[in-house]
Order: structure tokens, then C-alpha cells, then sequence
């Protein structure tokens, strides 16, 4: 498995939880899946800025959004049974949704360019470890097969 096929995946199951939490039947469960989805976003985004975005200069164009971290907080604050925080919610969703859409068809192809196979693989594993490693969590089980066609 390599970065990008490893941040597809990361997108898909993020996209996942930002549609799945409006849909959360008592607000107790919308707090708590907002509270694992702020935890999920702010891994995410801190280990591929330090893994993904500081690969060699000019390899990665563009930073991540950083308005996502601040509306994670402003939403943090504010009542969730307000309808300002629906509101804010799904202004996070489009940004964030938005990002991926961009990374995956524009920002992923331009570093293509500029990294290599065993250097994306390599990447993958670093922002594993540290994205866990913020998590507090369980480190990402690869099947033989990632790893051996990875390090082709």
C-alpha cells in the first residue's frame, strides 16, 4: 500500500463518519460521534502535514486546509441543538470533503511526479505510526500482499 491509496482509504472512512453524524439518534451519540470524528480529523490532518506535505520541497503543492481545525473548535463550543450548529457542521463537511476531492484529483498526481514507489509506501507508514501514535490507538495491519507489492 502506498500514501495514496492509504489516504483514499482514510478519505472514504472520514467521509463515512461526517455523513453518519447528523443521522445519530440521540444527541448524547451526535456528541459522542463528534467527538471521535474531531479526534479522527485532527490525527489525520497532523500526520500528513508532517508526513504527506513535508516530503521534499515542491514534491506536495498545497497544504491542508488549516479553517478545518478552527471550525472543529468553534463547533467544540457551540450547542449542538442550535441550528447554528447544523449550519457550521455541514460548512465543515463541504471543506472538508472538498479537500479530499482536490487532493485525490489534483494535489496526489503532482506528487506522483516527485515521489516514488518505495518513498510513498514509506510515507504510508510514517503517517500510520504517527496518525496512531496521536490517536493513542492500534497501529494499521497490512496483509503480505500490501507489503510485498508495496516494496516492488
Amino acid at each position: 500500500m502506498d500514501i495514496y491509496s492509504y489516504l483514499g482509504r482514510e478519505h472514504s472512512r472520514l467521509t463515512g463518519m461526517l455523513n453518519a453524524l447528523p443521522e445519530a439518534a440521540t444527541l448524547d451519540k451526535r456528541w459522542q460521534a463528534f467527538d471521535m470524528l474531531k479526534a479522527e480529523l485532527e490525527a489525520h490532518m497532523e500526520s500528513k502535514a508532517r508526513t504527506f506535505y513535508a516530503a521534499p520541497s515542491g514534491a506536495v503543492p498545497e497544504r491542508p486546509n488549516q479553517d478545518v481545525g478552527i471550525m472543529l473548535h468553534v463547533l467544540s463550543r457551540m450547542e449542538m441543538d442550535d441550528l447554528c450548529w447544523a449550519d457550521k457542521f455541514a460548512e465543515l463537511r463541504e471543506t472538508v470533503i472538498g479537500h479530499f476531492y482536490n487532493e485525490e484529483n489534483a494535489v496526489f498526481d503532482l506528487a506522483r511526479q516527485q515521489i516514488g514507489p518505495q518513498q510513498a509506501h514509506h510515507l504510508m507508514l510514517e503517517m500510520e505510526v504517527m496518525k496512531q501514535g496521536l490517536l493513542g490507538g492500534d497501529l494499521l495491519v497490512m496483509a503480505p500482499s500490501d507489503t510485498e507489492s508495496a516494496a516492488q
